[in-house]
């Protein structure tokens, strides 16, 4: 379908959040034209934006879906007792039906927060090839740019799952799905370093290589997983994967909270990203993240919410003022990102230009959150905005949500 989006104040994303005028024709999956003024094709739906703000929708770059199942848990816990909780009940080995209610619960979620696109990185212990099949099929129906990055693991099991599947059968498993026709990508990915042995960490690289495909794990979420892998290996997490040649541009570092100088400097050489999850950190009482640091240090960041289990909500925009906020009560000024950063993270640096995917989220301008915001919306969108601000939310050309509605994801 073709859209026109006509006099809107567009944000173009980046580097680059001062409010523009300009319409915005949407062919198919991309935006074919930017421009203060575009003759409407006789084809296209013209929308009049005059009282809208646009901008590059966001991209959830953590979360794991079966959490959705379970919110609300183990308020007053810390990581450990958290997730004997959180994982209980039968979370750890969903049903069919089950894998697919969390995740149309997820996607709504998702939307309403402006979302666009998500990695799950989808855990169940030990991990089954048919409740992969399961997710893949109805993050697929939702419409989201979704891909599912593994869950998994050789050195530790859940308590409630047996003997950890040996390292040759999780590597098979891994190249079974990756192979497998499914409608959304399959990533190899660890639960973390301190989870995970040496042989399936270098393995799932390779994996990751040859298919050109991201690789994704936690790391360092909490100090007590920092100091496991200090015993572990006798070097920091990072140092260790460094040491392995298990970091590169592909790789993608959940919640980094318990890292040093050293560590960002070689996530940085590597080109390795970190996941920021502000809003679970705090939950947990993990720890604040120095995104500043990192980013100083040249680290590409991106946003997450964390699974809803840990969050209790999937909403881009509350990860997007906690991840301003947070560092404020923990860390100097100097450590503090700013909300042009926040935004860029939040968004995975996308940008609205001809070519580019036509993925945007449009707000209400008439909004409260809004009033002054003409010569600098930024931080009117981290600190003010609200999901009820959101009008339009459009994942590669199509509406998932339209006039505050929700289209396709339920």
């Amino acid at each position: 379908m073709k859209l026109l989006l006509v006099n809107a104040d567009v944000l173009p994303g980046g580097d680059d959040w001062q409010a523009r005028r300009a319409d915005i024709l949407i062919d198919g999956v991309s935006i074919a034209a930017m421009a203060p003024k575009l003759a409407a094709p006789a084809d296209a739906q013209v929308i009049d934006a005059s009282a809208l703000i646009v901008m590059p929708a966001f991209i959830n770059a953590h979360t794991h879906s079966p959490e959705m199942l379970g919110r609300a848990l183990a308020p007053m816990a810390e990581q450990a007792e958290w997730l004997a909780v959180a994982y209980g009940d039968g979370r750890d080995a969903l049903a069919g039906e089950d894998i697919a209610r969390a995740i149309r619960l997820c996607a709504a979620d998702l939307v309403r927060g402006g979302a666009v696109g998500v990695t799950d990185h989808f855990r169940q212990v030990p991990m089954r090839a048919e409740a992969v099949h399961a997710a893949a099929q109805a993050w697929a129906a939702t419409g989201l740019d979704a891909r599912i990055a593994l869950n998994l693991r050789d050195r530790v099991s859940a308590p409630s799952a047996g003997p950890a599947m040996s390292t040759e059968a999780v590597l098979a498993l891994a190249r079974d799905l990756m192979d497998a026709d499914l409608p959304v990508p399959v990533a190899p990915g660890a639960s973390a370093p301190q989870r995970a042995s040496d042989r399936l960490l270098t393995g799932l690289f390779a994996l990751s290589r040859e298919r050109a495909s991201p690789l994704h794990m936690h790391l360092c979420e909490t100090a007590a997983d920092a100091a496991a892998c200090r015993a572990l290996y006798g070097v920091s997490a990072v140092a260790h994967l460094d040491r392995l040649g298990v970091l590169g541009p592909q790789v993608e570092l959940a919640h980094a909270v318990h890292v040093d100088a050293g560590d960002l400097d070689i996530i940085a050489a590597r080109g390795a990203s970190i996941v920021h999850n502000p809003v679970a950190n705090l939950r947990l009482g993990s720890g604040v993240a120095p995104v500043a640091r990192a980013l100083r240090a040249g680290v590409n960041v991106r946003l997450g919410t964390d699974g809803a289990g840990s969050n209790d909500t999937q909403s881009m925009l509350e990860a997007a003022k906690f991840a301003l906020l947070a560092p404020r009560a923990a860390m100097s000024r100097g450590e503090w990102p700013t909300p042009e950063q926040v935004l860029r993270m939040a968004t995975a640096g996308a940008v609205l230009a001809p070519g580019q995917p036509a993925n945007l989220l449009a707000f209400d301008a008439a909004a409260s959150a809004f009033l002054g915001a003409e010569s600098d919306p930024a931080p009117h969108i981290v600190l003010a905005a609200r999901e009820a601000d959101i009008v339009h939310v459009i994942g590669r050309g199509r509406f998932l949500m339209r006039n505050r509605r929700l289209e396709g994801v339920q």
